[in-house]
């Protein structure tokens, strides 16, 4: 299960209760009875490359939680993780992160050394495996059904499409107008969407694994 959370304001989270305070979320996320059992069970740790304040490629280990739930009168036992919107299940790098190279059009890497220093060397340890990570987000913002979830979701929330959706430029590619439709989406909703996290948002809404 995804949180809707930014890496900038997860870094500055107090875990402990911000996980905690999902239990209910989660019994309606899985439609979970009352009746059964719904425990934390600790975490597992997942590193990630993300790009820090100073512009620098960095490290942050992130805690995903584990919980049980136990199904009432079978003993069955379900285990749940809730990841951080900004995580994806088998990528080195934060989503924030990869939402930046994207829209930087993926360069090659002294372009991306340009923009951003490694002083690690991060990205060389990873093997170029960003534009993997690049293009699978590039394909899956591209595909109809994404953009069909995210069309409805636009007009079910707010029972109209924007002149903005309707008009966008004939010229963009199927996953940057699905990325626009995510941009005003949130502009609509008034939502404080940080540059660089709308990916994370919507991989809320809609997984992009």
């Amino acid at each position: 299960m995804n949180i809707l959370t930014h890496l900038q304001q997860f870094l500055n989270e107090n875990l402990d209760s911000f996980y905690k305070s999902q239990r209910d979320n989660v019994r309606k996320h899985y439609n979970i009875p009352k009746t059964d059992t719904l425990w934390f069970n600790g975490f597992y740790y997942k590193p990630i490359i993300y790009i820090n304040e100073r512009f620098c490629f960095d490290i942050y280990v992130v805690p995903i939680q584990r919980m049980i739930w136990i199904k009432e009168g079978y003993g069955k036992r379900v285990h749940i993780y809730l990841r951080p919107s900004f995580v994806l299940m088998h990528c080195p790098f934060s989503i924030c992160t990869l939402e930046f190279i994207w829209n930087a059009g993926t360069p090659d890497e002294l372009e991306l050394f340009k923009a951003v220093e490694d002083p690690e060397e991060l990205l060389y340890a990873r093997d170029e495996s960003y534009k993997k990570f690049t293009e699978k987000i590039d394909t899956t913002l591209g595909t109809s059904e994404y953009m069909i979830k995210w069309s409805n979701l636009y007009y079910s929330t707010l029972h109209s499409l924007a002149p903005e959706a309707i008009f966008l430029d004939p010229d963009l590619s199927p996953s940057m107008r699905t990325y626009h439709l995510i941009r005003l989406y949130t502009d609509r909703l008034n939502m404080k969407v940080s540059k660089g996290e709308y990916l994370s948002f919507a991989n809320f809404h809609f997984p992009l694994n």
